[in-house]
């Protein structure tokens, strides 16, 4: 054979075994299975810091731990199994749609994010958004499968604590956003000892609302007094509602479900107006940096879409909180109490301006109370970049609160008031009894 006719043999052979015992092929997957969990194991400690036994046990517990979990699992995964399903067709003919321009991932239920799908405001700048519950950011941000996210300050500080590649863009949520709420036998704060309380794990010295509040009311700090647990703030409300807890914290909607259900009252709110220290803040719009500086013009549209959909809940409040309800799977009223707090009520703190000093006060108020040490030295100037949102065209929000907002809703509006008012500007008709 002529060097021009010489073949070159591979490296490798991959061929398939005629057969094999059924029992050392499942010793192959139960293997596959092993070394999958090793190498993402290793990787997760790599990039997280996290000991990797913890992460998947707190899968576990996120997937199984409640019925609620279970049943939330099973819907996900009927839907995943459609969607495949449906995509198989497309993969075998070799035909599909990797995403391009306009196409964004946005994690966190926000009511901004909501609202923005929902009244048609991302497609109407062109953007083709999926948004998700997802409640794992820094995760979903670190593997590049999250393009921007609504998430708590205290996700952000983890985040970046944890070198994830992401950043500060804008302001969602300046307080006021968690209630604690007992039950309605609780008439002086002392009859809270000895009582089941959720407030999360290592709570005296995580939990910066439960070292305010325990100090207000002149309780002790230390959960050791208490039956406290850790769940999230729908389970809390659950669990609170069939009386397996006498108290608890969370964000709305559920303090006001227990409002209006009348199961509970709210004993003390987030503070918006630290006598120390200022004001504080709750929730931040956070972008991945490798979208953004990849996609520089869409960053800065996905934000201005944010803005706008603020806009859209103070000038169209009935209209949104039906939104908020809808995705919330809350009754309408609770809906429209929530809104009127967060915008009304509580001050305007839904909002796109983000306050640095707002910011720098809420650290501060961490340091001063010895609330989660590991990340209240952060420079957090390192992490906020406003220069997107700065290019997206979106408007003053002081300007637009004074000429647009506060002729219609004054600040200072009774809840009756601000839903009557809401019921107008949205020309909305109310079935009898509503």
């Amino acid at each position: 054979m002529s060097n021009k006719q010489k073949v070159h043999e591979p490296l490798f052979h991959i061929s398939k075994r005629a057969s094999m015992p059924w029992y050392y092929s499942w010793l192959i997957r139960l293997g596959s299975i092993l070394a999958a969990l090793i190498v993402s194991g290793v990787v997760t400690m790599l990039l997280t810091h996290q000991n990797p036994i913890s992460v998947y046990a707190t899968m576990v517990e996120g997937a199984f731990g409640t019925s609620r979990r279970v049943w939330n699992l099973l819907q996900s995964l009927a839907i995943l199994l459609c969607v495949a399903l449906a995509l198989t067709p497309a993969f075998k003919m070799r035909f599909w749609n990797i995403g391009g321009e306009g196409q964004v991932l946005v994690g966190g239920l926000a009511t901004a994010a909501c609202v923005g799908e929902d009244t048609g405001i991302f497609k109407a700048l062109g953007l083709k958004v999926s948004v998700t519950g997802n409640g794992n950011v820094p995760e979903a941000m670190s593997a590049g499968k999250m393009d921007i996210a609504y998430a708590s300050f205290r996700t952000t500080l983890n985040a970046v604590k944890n070198k994830v590649p992401l950043f500060i863009a804008a302001e969602n949520h300046t307080g006021g956003a968690e209630y604690f709420v007992v039950a309605k036998n609780i008439d002086n704060p002392q009859d809270l000892l000895g009582k089941r309380i959720s407030m999360g794990a290592n709570a005296e010295t995580e939990n910066l609302n439960w070292a305010e509040w325990s100090a207000d009311l002149n309780i002790p700090r230390d959960t050791k007094y208490y039956e406290n647990f850790s769940m999230s703030d729908s389970d809390s409300y659950f669990a609170f509602k069939l009386g397996k807890l006498d108290g608890y914290g969370a964000c709305d909607p559920w303090g006001s479900m227990a409002e209006y259900e009348d199961t509970g009252k709210i004993l003390v709110r987030q503070n918006t107006d630290r006598e120390i220290d200022g004001h504080g803040t709750c929730c931040k719009i956070c972008m991945n940096y490798n979208f953004a500086k990849a996609h520089p013009k869409l960053a800065e549209r996905i934000l201005l879409a944010h803005a706008i959909s603020v806009e859209y809940m103070y000038l169209h409040p009935y209209k949104a909180a039906e939104i908020f309800a809808k995705n919330y799977n809350v009754p309408l009223e609770v809906g429209l109490m929530t809104l009127w707090k967060k915008l009304n009520e509580e001050g305007r703190t839904i909002t796109w301006k983000l306050n640095r000093e707002y910011v720098y006060n809420q650290m501060k108020t961490m340091r001063r109370l010895g609330v989660r040490n590991d990340i209240n030295q952060l420079n957090i100037d390192d992490y906020i970049d406003l220069s997107y949102f700065n290019n997206s065209g979106a408007k003053d929000f002081d300007k637009f609160i004074e000429e647009e907002v506060n002729p219609i809703f004054p600040l200072g509006m009774s809840y009756e008031e601000w839903r009557a008012k809401a019921v107008e500007v949205d020309n909305i008709i109310e079935k009898t009894g509503v």
